[in-house]
């Protein structure tokens, strides 16, 4: 197996520039986050630290927890039509705490396909 990389850490701090005296991360405007870049732009290198320190961020979140459920109890369950496929851990189900699923009309148990409820 191929030995894990490092992860691609980028502009963690915000420091500000001695001589411009900007942010070395600056978050984009909204709409330049959905378009994107435009053809031959050339953006700001703060919002470049600023996709690079996103890219680390959630690089660092999914690896911290692979293979971990998201815990809620009963009552906090999120719409199970919403989120088929889904996996979850259920603290507080009847019969004691329990890995459940989305059917994409119920939350069920891993165990015994019943209804959380």
């Amino acid at each position: 197996m191929a030995e894990k990389p490092d992860f691609p850490r980028w502009a963690t701090e915000d420091q500000v520039d001695s001589i411009s005296g900007q942010l070395n991360v600056v978050e984009p405007p909204e709409e330049r986050k959905d378009s994107g870049w435009d053809r031959h732009e050339v953006p700001p290198r703060q919002w470049w630290n600023w996709l690079h320190r996103k890219t680390f961020e959630w690089l660092q979140f999914l690896d911290e927890t692979r293979g971990q459920l998201e815990i809620f109890t009963v009552s906090e369950l999120p719409d199970a039509s919403e989120n088929e496929g889904r996996m979850v851990y259920v603290s507080d189900a009847s019969g004691g705490a329990v890995p459940a699923f989305s059917d994409g009309s119920d939350w069920r148990s891993v165990i015994d396909r019943g209804v959380i409820s």
